[in-house]
C-alpha cells in the first residue's frame, strides 16, 4: 500500500515538474503557496474598510504638514514614524480611499512572504523541509488580526519583514564575518524600530539563536566565543538599542506601566493555552463577535485540549528524533515571556484578561514559530554542530502529511470566518458616507 502511494506521488511529480532540479521544484511550490496566500489576503483586505485609529491617522495626515515633529508624535504610547509616514502619503490621496490603504497592506504582506522565503533558504537551503514552516507562516490565522486592521498592520507587517530579513543577514554575518552583513543587520533593526517598539525583542532572539546554533561548546565557552568572534555586530545592536531607548524616553513615559492590576495568570491562560495553542494547529475554528475590532478567539475547550496533545507530540517527537531540538523549543518559550508580559501589563488594566484572546497581540509569534519549526526539523547550513536523527529508519512522512493537510483545512476555515466579520457592513463607512452626502 505504501509503495503504491509513493509510486503515485512520484508519477504526479514527474508530470508536474518533468526534469526540473530540486531547487526549481521547491521554488515552484513555494511560489504557488505564496501566490495562493496573497490572493486570499488581497480579497480579505480589499473587502474591509477603515476602523478606529485608521480614521485618526487619516485626519492627522490630511491636516498636518509632513515634519519630524509629526512623524515622532506618539500614538497611544507607540513611537512609529514609519507607520505615520505611510499613513501621511495615503492621506494625501482621495479622502477615505480604502483601496489605497488596502494596497499598502497587501504590498507589505508580499514583502513579508518573500522575506520569509529568503530567511528559510539562507539558513537551510532549497530543501523540501522549508515548505512546512513557510506554510505555517503563510496560512496561520494568527497574523490576520494585525492584517485586517490597517493601524495594526502598519506596526506588525514591517516587524515581520524585518524579523525574517534580520535573521537571514545576522546568520550570514556569522558565517562570513563580512562587515557589510553586520551593517545590513543594524540598518534593518533601525528600520524595524521606526515602525514598532516591540522590535527590541528581536535582540535577545538573535543572541539566543547565536548561542544555541551558531557556536559550540559548553554554555560559558559559547558566550565567550560569540563575544570574541562577533563583537562588531553586538556593538552595533547595543548602540541602536541605547539610542532608541534614549530617544523613546525623551518623547514620553514607558508604554508598559501598570497600576498593579494586570492579570498575568488569566491573560497567560487565554493567550497561550487557548489562542496560541489553537491557532498553531489550524484553529481557533470559532470566533466570539464583540464588534468588528473585537473579534476574539473562542475555540471549543475539547479542541484546545486536542490541540495541545498534538503540540506536545510535535515537541516530544522532534526532541526525540533530533539532538538539540530542545534548544529551538527553549527559544520559542523564552520569546513568549515578553509577549505575555507586554500584553498583560499594557492592556489588561483597560480590557481585562480577555485581551489574551485577541490574535493581533500574537501576530509576531507566528514568525518566531516559523523559525523555530525549521530549527527543530532541519540542520542549519554551515552549522558547526550538525543535528543527527536518533532513529533515521522511522518515517514520519505520513504523519507530517496528515498534519499539514489538517492544518491547512482548519486554518482556511478559521481565516474565512474571521475575515467575514470584517467584510460585514461597516458603521464607520456608513457614517462617513452619510456625512459626505450631507456636506
Amino acid at each position: 500500500m505504501r509503495s503504491t502511494i509513493r509510486q503515485a506521488v512520484a508519477d504526479v511529480q514527474r508530470r508536474l515538474f518533468g526534469d526540473a532540479t530540486t531547487q526549481q521544484k521547491i521554488a515552484t511550490v513555494a511560489t504557488v503557496m505564496i501566490l495562493a496566500q496573497l490572493a486570499f489576503r488581497a480579497w480579505a483586505a480589499y473587502g474591509g474598510w477603515f476602523y478606529g485609529d485608521d480614521l485618526k491617522f487619516l485626519a492627522q495626515a490630511s491636516t498636518t504638514p509632513l515634519s519630524v515633529d509629526y512623524l515622532f508624535t506618539r500614538h497611544q504610547q507607540q513611537l512609529m514614524p514609519g507607520g505615520l509616514l505611510i499613513s501621511w502619503f495615503v492621506g494625501q490621496g482621495p479622502a477615505f480611499s480604502w483601496p489605497i490603504a488596502a494596497s499598502t497592506i497587501v504590498a507589505m504582506q508580499a514583502l513579508a512572504n518573500l522575506a520569509c522565503l529568503f530567511m528559510l533558504t539562507k539558513l537551510f537551503g532549497w530543501r523540501a523541509g522549508i515548505l512546512i514552516p513557510l506554510g505555517l507562516y503563510l496560512f496561520s490565522p494568527l497574523t490576520l488580526g494585525a492584517y485586517m486592521w490597517w493601524a495594526a498592520a502598519l506596526n506588525q507587517l514591517p516587524l515581520q519583514i524585518a524579523f525574517f530579513t534580520l535573521i537571514a543577514t545576522h546568520v550570514t554575518y556569522v558565517r562570513t564575518r563580512r562587515w557589510v552583513w553586520a551593517l545590513a543587520s543594524v540598518a534593518i533593526l533601525i528600520l524595524a524600530l521606526l515602525f514598532y517598539i516591540k522590535a527590541v525583542v528581536m535582540l535577545p532572539l538573535v543572541v539566543l539563536l547565536t548561542l544555541a546554533y551558531l557556536v559550540e561548546g559548553r554554555p560559558r565557552s559559547r558566550v565567550v566565543e560569540a563575544l570574541r568572534r562577533f563583537w562588531l555586530i553586538w556593538v552595533g545592536y547595543l548602540a541602536v538599542a541605547i539610542g532608541y531607548v534614549l530617544a523613546y524616553m525623551s518623547t514620553g513615559s514607558s508604554p508598559v506601566g501598570t497600576d498593579g492590576r494586570a492579570a498575568y495568570l488569566e491573560t497567560t491562560d487565554r493567550q497561550i493555552r487557548q489562542t496560541l495553542g489553537s491557532t498553531l494547529t489550524g484553529g481557533p475554528w470559532r470566533w466570539l463577535d464583540q464588534g468588528r475590532q473585537d473579534v476574539l478567539a473562542h475555540p471549543p475547550e475539547f479542541a484546545v485540549t486536542l490541540a495541545w496533545v498534538v503540540l506536545t507530540a510535535v515537541v516530544v517527537g522532534t526532541a526525540w528524533r533530533r539532538v538539540g531540538a530542545w534548544r529551538g523549543w527553549a527559544i520559542f518559550a523564552i520569546y513568549l515571556v515578553p509577549t505575555v508580559y507586554l500584553t498583560a501589563s499594557g492592556r489588561t488594566v483597560l480590557f481585562g484578561p480577555d485581551v489574551g484572546l485577541y490574535v493581533r497581540y500574537m501576530s509576531d509569534v507566528s514568525v518566531v514559530a516559523c523559525l523555530v519549526l525549521a530549527l527543530v526539523t532541519m540542520p542549519l547550513l554551515g552549522s558547526s554542530e550538525k543535528l543527527r536523527s536518533l532513529n533515521p529508519s522511522l518515517s514520519m512522512q505520513p504523519a507530517v502529511t496528515v498534519a499539514a493537510i489538517a492544518f491547512v483545512v482548519g486554518s482556511t476555515y478559521s481565516s474565512f470566518t474571521y475575515v467575514d466579520y470584517w467584510h460585514r457592513d461597516s458603521p464607520a463607512e456608513r457614517y462617513v458616507a452619510a456625512a459626505t452626502n450631507d456636506l
